[in-house]
Parts: structure tokens; sequence; C-alpha cells
């Protein structure tokens, strides 16, 4: 079942407001590059992974429920 829009920007609005949760918990008073720096890197890899995910299950063929 491939995503909607719709679920894809919640999926981000989620992503996002668990990122500045947890970044609020674990680095209390200083959001240091080293945080933000990985936050970044972990979204830009979920995203990338929505997108692969998305577009495969699209082009998936499906001869290969026989």
């Amino acid at each position: 079942m491939p995503f909607s829009n719709i679920n894809l920007l919640l999926a981000l609005v989620k992503i996002n407001s668990f990122k500045n949760a947890f970044s609020r918990f674990v680095y209390p008073g200083m959001y240091d590059l080293k945080a933000r720096l990985l936050m970044w890197f972990l979204g830009k890899i979920f995203k990338v992974w929505l997108t692969f995910f998305n577009g495969w299950s699209l082009k998936k063929p499906q001869c290969e429920e026989k």
C-alpha cells in the first residue's frame, strides 16, 4: 500500500516533533552541533527510505503473487 502525500506529510511532522522533544530531553539547555547534525542525518535517511519504499511498492510487479 503506497503512502499518500497526506500520510507522508503527517509522518514528517511527527518525526520533526519527535526530534524536537528528543533534543529537549537529551540535551537540556544545549542543542549542540553534534545533535543537530545527527538528527538532520537521521531525517535525511528517513526521507530517502520513505521515497525508495514508496517507489518500490509502486513499481513492484504483480506477477510475483502466483
